[in-house]
């Protein structure tokens, strides 16, 4: 499968002891940002995959070229901004209670916001069989978001798969209303759609935990393709999927944690690889399952990203009840 991804990729600083930043004084320093997640996940897993983003020309912009490089991602639609910086966040954990995650950004002026809408238009199409961005990158400003209109027009028109993944991220919006809006033509176009309960909550409006209700309250705001494949991450409850009349549900796969950052971006990886190379549900599921919940036993976003051989491997290890 050759795929392409787009959104911004960002330098994540990640304590290494928990509780508030104000008293924290050592860090890690990683190559992070949910589209860049799934191109690696998509490189590891045997696939060619471009990525669309705008880094900073400095340091922080050449350790992520150097390491997509590293991860066999094509960088041909990688471009530099000598005027805006790369994307920076700061991962806080445990504070102000135990197993809580907040994240802080410093990327309202970076340079994949300052995108220049018609620089996608650089980008060949012709090979790609898939398309993948998440709702990230349209609410990082509205030259973001009119740059991936602008692509999805393009990617629609050569009827080139859309894989999209909802992932709100709070700190970057206004509004319920705001989300909306800005998701209404990816949701309706998506032909593979990631969410989770937090999502469909947010979009929702209600604080309720019955998957198949906040759906069906999610379809009354968005009119979802028949087609669509539609997935919902529910984290330790695991996932479900709806395609066509049919429901798959697959159990979480238990392990310690150490950083849930990044987790839904291997899902997203690992569906999509195994699905389009497969075309069966059940057997995306259980390896995207596996890969989300395998990339959090270690800091940063994608490291622990296994490879296919790792992943069938541990399932076996999984059925056969032998761990050693």
């Amino acid at each position: 499968m050759k795929a392409l991804t787009m959104g911004e990729m960002m330098i994540q600083l990640n304590p290494i002891t928990s509780g508030p930043l104000r008293y924290v004084s050592l860090f890690e320093k990683h190559v992070a940002g949910s589209e860049g997640n799934v191109a690696i996940g998509l490189s590891r897993l045997g696939n060619t995959v471009e990525i669309i983003t705008i880094l900073g020309e400095d340091e922080f912009g050449e350790n992520i070229l150097s390491v997509l490089k590293a991860e066999n991602v094509g960088t041909s639609y990688v471009f530099f901004d000598k005027g805006h910086p790369t994307g920076v966040y700061f991962i806080q954990r445990d504070f102000p209670f135990q197993e809580a995650v907040e994240v802080f950004y410093y990327r309202s002026d970076s340079a994949m916001a300052n995108i220049q809408p018609d620089i996608v238009d650089k980008v060949d199409l012709n090979s790609f069989e898939v398309f993948h961005t998440s709702g990230i990158t349209p609410l990082l400003s509205e030259n973001c978001e009119k740059a991936v209109g602008r692509i999805l027009e393009r990617v629609i028109s050569r009827r080139i798969l859309f894989s999209f993944d909802t992932n709100v991220r709070r700190k970057l919006i206004k509004s319920r209303e705001e989300v909306i809006k800005s998701f209404k033509v990816l949701v309706e176009n998506a032909d593979i759609l990631f969410t989770g309960l937090g999502d469909l909550m947010f979009i929702t409006g209600r604080n309720v935990n019955d998957v198949e209700d906040l759906l069906s309250d999610f379809k009354k705001t968005f009119s979802i393709k028949d087609s669509s494949i539609v997935v919902v991450k529910m984290g330790s409850r695991g996932s479900i999927c709806w395609q066509g009349g049919e429901v798959f549900h697959q159990e979480a796969i238990k392990v310690k944690p150490l950083d849930t950052v990044g987790a839904g971006d291997a899902f997203d990886a690992a569906f999509l690889s195994f699905f389009l190379e497969k075309g069966d549900v059940s057997f995306a599921l259980r390896r995207a399952a596996f890969a989300g919940a395998i990339v959090t036993i270690m800091r940063g976003d994608y490291e622990a990203f296994p490879k296919r051989e790792e992943i069938e491997k541990g399932l076996r290890a999984l059925e056969n009840g032998d761990l050693r």
